[in-house]
């Protein structure tokens, strides 16, 4: 999936860079207010090491196969981070749902496209390589 939310500017930083006016506005201002959530392959590797009598120690083998396999889907919503905040893990949840629905995705990318021909003058600075 990659670092797509970390490529995105946050609107707080646009606003300064676009309109510093309204990005002075309080309601425009951003607070990083989120809560952290782990991993759950963190979590799931946690209490089979630190929990020999949990439910998970115990489950029987085919149960503990599906909750391997849910946990491994899951855990590609944190990029092989132990934990991100809520607002990286909506991100990352709506964009592996857009990429999974073809349609979906078509559409998503067809207005993507018309938005960055309109905005390209106001979004190239924050598509410049950083050095």
């Amino acid at each position: 999936m990659g670092q797509i939310s970390d490529a995105l500017p946050s609107r707080a930083s646009f606003l300064a860079r676009t309109d510093p006016m309204e990005a002075a506005r309080p309601e425009n201002h951003s607070v990083a207010a989120y809560a952290e959530v782990e991993n759950p392959a963190v979590a799931f590797v946690w209490e089979l090491r630190h929990n020999p009598e949990g439910a998970l120690a115990t489950l029987p083998d085919r149960s503990y196969s599906k909750v391997l396999d849910a946990t491994d889907v899951l855990k590609e919503l944190w990029e092989d981070k132990p934990a991100v905040n809520e607002l990286e893990l909506a991100k990352a949840l709506i964009t592996q749902i857009v990429l999974l629905d073809d349609n979906l995705c078509e559409q998503v990318l067809t207005r993507a496209n018309i938005m960055a021909r309109e905005c390209s003058t106001a979004v190239a600075p924050y598509l410049r390589p950083q050095s």
